[in-house]
């Protein structure tokens, strides 16, 4: 693990899992993982299939998830999660990254891809949220106050995905390792901002973003791909996966992703 420190007000601690890879050549690539998750259970088994192996990779867990710190006075808004992670790419010596970043972190990445031009040169964006209302973890969320949801609806959420992973359901399971890990109110503070209007939206923001974005679908999750690709966004689409498509088909998503990069 390699930790990312970064000054300010709260000064953060990033986990890092940072693979150099053997090419030189290569644009380095910087996961980002959705909500509730970490980058350190959701992309290993990606990275490590053979179109991606041996590129420089780095997997990032966002301040209130995974191994990264979780301050209370943060907003974990959206808008400064993307300043952070772009924070965080700088100070690991990173010019330019792919970036590729799944649900509410493909949302996360689309917002800094847009004020960062610079420092991303190709998206990689899979199921982010561009229209709140298909989101259903994030509504159940913010359908609660901060003060419920921190001291009564966190703790039945996780006791409802244990029931579910306990039934032999292996996506809970895989989650629910995750969640338990995630600050409660980092968790309803990013549902909030992740449903809160903005303009431009996420889907306006993607398709500015069109000549260098890949939105990638899992087939189960019955996503129309039309509207997307005739805003010029190529779409592809996963066998044998839904939304959590890095873990039901890691190959599929390693091939979809250097496929988008290539």
């Amino acid at each position: 693990m390699r930790p990312i420190r970064l000054d300010g007000n709260p000064p953060l601690m990033l986990a890092a899992l940072d693979l150099p890879g053997t090419g030189r050549e290569a644009t380095p690539k910087v996961y980002v993982h959705g909500l509730g998750s970490s980058s350190f259970a959701d992309y290993p088994a990606v990275v490590a299939q053979q179109p991606l192996a041996g590129v420089h990779s780095l997997l990032v867990d966002l301040p209130g998830f995974g191994f990264s710190d979780r301050p209370e006075g943060f907003s974990y808004a959206i808008e400064d999660l993307a300043e952070v992670l772009g924070r965080a790419i700088d100070a690991a010596g990173f010019r330019q990254v792919d970036l590729i970043g799944h649900s509410f972190g493909g949302s996360t990445s689309i917002v800094l891809a847009t004020r960062r031009p610079d420092l991303v040169r190709r998206l990689v964006v899979a199921e982010p949220t561009l229209d709140p209302a298909t989101r259903t973890l994030s509504t159940h969320i913010a359908r609660q106050s901060e003060v419920g949801f921190v001291a009564r609806g966190y703790e039945r959420m996780v006791h409802g995905i244990a029931r579910q992973a306990a039934r032999g359901d292996a996506g809970s399971a895989a989650f629910l390792a995750t969640l338990r890990t995630a600050s409660p109110l980092a968790l309803h503070r990013s549902a909030i901002s992740l449903l809160a209007p903005r303009a431009p939206s996420f889907r306006a923001q993607l398709e500015a973003l069109a000549d260098r974005a890949t939105f990638i679908a899992g087939a189960a999750s019955v996503i129309d791909p039309a509207p997307l690709e005739n805003a010029g966004i190529r779409v592809l689409t996963l066998p044998d996966a839904g939304h959590t498509m890095m873990r039901d088909n890691p190959v599929a998503f390693a091939e979809a992703v250097a496929s988008a990069l290539r």
